[in-house]
């Protein structure tokens, strides 16, 4: 039975046209500031120009980040997840495996769904000692979404080990 177990985030290209396509709509927008002479129109087209390049800049830096892989290790005691972000171990977490009550996998929403076009998961943890439900992959406060292919990977690791793994409908 294997003990260690690799997948990556899902990856989307919505971040690399962000970062382009909202920079050549600031500048649009910027040049278009530039160009009017109506007060009204000048404000708009400043305000439009600065939230269109604060996006760009969004969308860079979440591609300077690079894509992050998780690693799920079982020992004989401990579930432990390592996120890597190109190529540097960041973070570990190390779940006690007595504790875990039950892991849950959720669809994300279909507006995020609809836009990034693809079949995306989040899993969630419930610890023995609480029904307060945490997000099992994290990275920076934000859930690490998982592709369907990887998903399936998971599922099945975690069978091998004995936790379930059940499926929930989002809202």
């Amino acid at each position: 039975m294997p003990q260690h177990l690799t997948v990556s985030e899902l990856h989307t290209p919505i971040w690399t046209y962000l970062a382009f396509g909202g920079l050549a709509a600031a500048v649009l927008f910027f040049g278009g500031y530039l160009l009017t002479t109506n007060a009204l129109w000048a404000g708009i087209l400043r305000l439009l120009a600065f939230v269109i390049f604060a996006g760009s800049i969004w969308g860079f830096l979440r591609l300077r980040e690079g894509n992050k892989v998780l690693s799920v290790v079982f020992s004989s005691t401990h579930l432990i997840i390592t996120y890597k972000v190109k190529g540097k171990d960041e973070k570990e977490e190390l779940f006690k495996l007595n504790t875990i009550k039950k892991i849950q996998k959720e669809q994300i929403s279909s507006l995020k769904g609809s836009i990034l076009n693809v079949q995306a998961y989040k899993y969630q943890i419930t610890f023995t000692d609480t029904d307060r439900e945490l997000i099992l992959f994290t990275y920076a406060g934000q859930p690490v979404l998982i592709s369907a292919q990887d998903s399936r990977k998971v599922d099945a690791f975690l069978k091998q080990h004995h936790i379930q793994c059940e499926k929930i409908s989002s809202i």
